[in-house]
């Protein structure tokens, strides 16, 4: 019998020895695995490494027909994500799309974490990079100054 039919399937998770051979070049390092340490290309079933998700002849196939589809919808005033409304004039995207990639750059944003540029201590609140407390604290010095400046003005 051939032995590639008496070998075990490979797991569904990659191993922390496969894991480790990732960051190791496989072909350099005789103590790894190659199969361990690879997997299989979604289109053409080659084996790559792990982290990869198509071989390099897969991916430019797939950039090329990417390509083709996105000028596709273009020329033809389709949105180039969901290929069903029409954009607004000028733009490549409905509007529906536009604010689903608003969202999700919004929640991205509040995952990771905008810190502050005056405090450095809490998220920033829009795009300008301030939280809120530093926002009221600029407005309470703007209006205290503009009460000394009625003062000194008023007195004489």
């Amino acid at each position: 019998m051939n032995s590639l039919y008496n070998r075990t399937p490979l797991p569904s998770e990659p191993s922390q020895k496969a894991i480790e051979a990732h960051r190791r070049d496989p072909e350099l390092d005789p103590t790894i695995d190659p199969v361990s340490a690879t997997r299989k290309c979604f289109d053409c079933l080659n084996r790559i490494p792990l982290g990869t998700r198509l071989c390099d002849s897969c991916k430019v196939k797939h950039n090329e027909w990417n390509k083709g589809r996105y000028q596709k919808l273009k020329n033809e005033g389709m949105c180039t994500t969901c290929a069903a409304n029409k954009p607004a004039p000028g733009l490549a995207k409905c509007q529906a799309c536009l604010l689903r990639c608003q969202a999700s750059w919004a929640e991205a944003k509040r995952q990771h974490g905008v810190l502050c540029s005056t405090c450095k201590m809490q998220l920033a609140d829009d795009d300008t990079g301030v939280c809120q407390t530093c926002k009221d604290y600029e407005k309470v010095q703007i209006m205290n100054k503009k009460e000394e400046k009625a003062k000194k003005t008023s007195d004489p």
